[in-house]
Parts: structure tokens; C-alpha cells; sequence
């Protein structure tokens, strides 16, 4: 069976780069999260949702042909998480 190949429109392009986009940053956010929960079937189910939206990236993948990165405002580190406290040493 051979691959049909379908030609879409800019704006139909830049709308699935777009949704690929969310679905890699989703995953990172959701795997961040799983690393922090302490509680190990939440953790697990975070990190299937993570696989799951992985996947969703891949999916659009395949009609971009475009490998996308993350959007960094939601997957950069915040200041808060690069210190071990929010509490001032002197308190």
C-alpha cells in the first residue's frame, strides 16, 4: 500500500505546527510534573499522559515534516525552581 501524499494550505501548516508545538511542550510539562509527585500511580499516569501527548506530537509530525521545539515559556525553569527555598537565609 503506498503513502497518498496531500498538499495543504500555509495557514493549515502553520495551524499543525502549531498544535504540535502544545502537544511537545504538554509532555515535557506533564513529565516535569510526574517528577515531582512523591505518590508513584499518579507519577505513572503522569508519565502516560506525557507518552500520550509524545505521540500526538509525532502524529502531526507526520503531516508538517517539521521536528518543533518546545515553547519555552512554559518549559524554561522559573527562578524559583533554580533555589532550594523561597524562605530568606536570615529567617
Amino acid at each position: 500500500m503506498s503513502e497518498q501524499t496531500i498538499e495543504l494550505e500555509p495557514n493549515t501548516i502553520t495551524a499543525l505546527v502549531n498544535a504540535q508545538r502544545n502537544e511537545i511542550t504538554e509532555s515535557i510539562i506533564y513529565e516535569r510534573l510526574a517528577n515531582k509527585i512523591k505518590d508513584p500511580h499518579n507519577s505513572d499516569i503522569l508519565r502516560a499522559i506525557a507518552k500520550d501527548e509524545r505521540s500526538h506530537a509525532a502524529f502531526y509530525r507526520h503531516y508538517t515534516g517539521q521536528d518543533v521545539k518546545p515553547c519555552l515559556l512554559y518549559t524554561s525553569p522559573s527562578p524559583r525552581d533554580r533555589t532550594r527555598s523561597r524562605m530568606p537565609s536570615s529567617a
